[in-house]
């Protein structure tokens, strides 16, 4: 029997299953997300490795947070800055010689809910994921809508105000519509007069 590796990268931890042919999972290990990138591939990488002596590894699937172009290359990595501007793909490949295949989060958690969750008789639908950033994915016709620039759906990206004088990306998790800042905009709503950050509560 082949088997699969499914790796989903989050900002807070990763997590690794093992599957079989029918997409039933077989074992499963997680960690803390690693900060620094050679960490956090060698640690995907090793697991990866522990399951290849035991058992015939087709392929590894990657889901990954951020703008993920078709060859596997990130324009960014939601939280986890450490891998913005790699090929992800690549570097897992050439770690395990495996093939791989690389998908942003939110289109991974759509994939799935089409082949096996409640999305199984839709045909248009919008995904939502949530966890240290937020993410979408828009599926029209079948299909996953990714736009020219492979930005379709990343709703986390929405800028909440009309202040971008010091818009950069290490401002980003407080100006656009993450956890942290939609937590911001929420205690301005509420008149806060304490001047403590959304990311304190």
């Amino acid at each position: 029997m082949h088997y699969y590796v499914g790796v989903d990268i989050g900002g807070s931890s990763i997590k690794i299953g093992l599957l079989d042919e029918s997409g039933v999972i077989q074992d499963k290990e997680s960690f803390s997300t690693p900060k620094d990138k050679t960490t956090i591939l060698d640690d995907i990488a090793q697991t990866i490795g522990n399951y290849q002596q035991k058992y015939e590894i087709e392929a590894v699937g990657l889901s990954v947070p951020g703008i993920v172009e078709e060859n596997g290359y990130l324009t960014t990595a939601g939280a986890i800055k450490a891998l913005y501007g790699i090929n992800i793909k690549e570097e897992i490949g050439k770690r395990t010689d495996l093939f791989v295949h690389v998908e942003n989060d939110a289109n991974a958690a759509s994939i799935a809910e089409k082949w096996g969750g409640v999305a199984q008789d839709v045909a248009n639908y919008i995904s939502l994921v949530i966890g240290t950033g937020i993410g979408g994915c828009l599926v029209v016709n079948n299909e996953i809508y990714r736009g020219a620039h492979a930005r379709s759906g990343e709703f986390g990206w929405m800028l909440l105000d009309d202040n971008q004088d010091d818009l950069n990306l290490s401002t980003m998790n407080l100006q656009a519509a993450t956890v942290i800042g939609l937590l911001r905009i929420y205690n301005l709503k509420l008149r806060r007069k304490d001047k403590r950050c959304a990311c304190h509560l």
